[in-house]
């Protein structure tokens, strides 16, 4: 499971499930809609299995002549 360090108290924290879904772009309705119907291991694979949409953007735009900067004009 994912995990966060936090420095000054010297501490690490596993990121929840809802977390994870953030860090991969996912809205929280989407989220929530998705925890009906999972567990919180499989809402891990999910957000661990999923693209965030820049990244896609950015290596398709790698694989496109005249469009490598493609992904700088996703909002």
């Amino acid at each position: 499971q994912p995990m966060f360090v936090d420095r000054k108290a010297k501490k690490v924290r596993k990121v929840i499930p809802n977390e994870a879904w953030r860090a991969m772009n996912f809205s929280d309705e989407d989220f929530h809609k998705a925890e009906k119907v999972n567990s919180p291991t499989q809402l891990y694979k999910q957000a661990g299995n999923s693209i965030c949409r820049n990244v896609m953007v950015a290596i398709i735009g790698m694989m496109l002549e005249g469009k490598e900067n493609v992904y700088k004009n996703i909002g």
